[in-house]
């Protein structure tokens, strides 16, 4: 067991494993700098995996992405 919480997320209905991301909230500048991703908004490291929603995060390179998951 890592800790996940089990939940709904995306268009299908099937419950899904939220893993907490072992920097969540940590501040970051790009993607390397999490192990999950770097949001763009608040330029910190993703809470959880896998993130699903509309958002931007910050690539390898620090440029701002939008991304939408479901």
């Amino acid at each position: 067991m890592k800790g996940g919480t089990v939940g709904r997320g995306g268009l299908l209905p099937d419950e899904l494993c939220f893993l907490p991301e072992p920097d969540a909230g940590k501040a970051c500048t790009r993607k390397t700098d999490c192990a999950g991703l770097c949001l763009a908004d608040t330029q910190t490291c993703s809470p959880v995996s896998p993130m699903f929603g509309c958002f931007e995060f910050l690539d390898e390179t620090g440029q701002k992405v939008g991304i939408c998951i479901d």
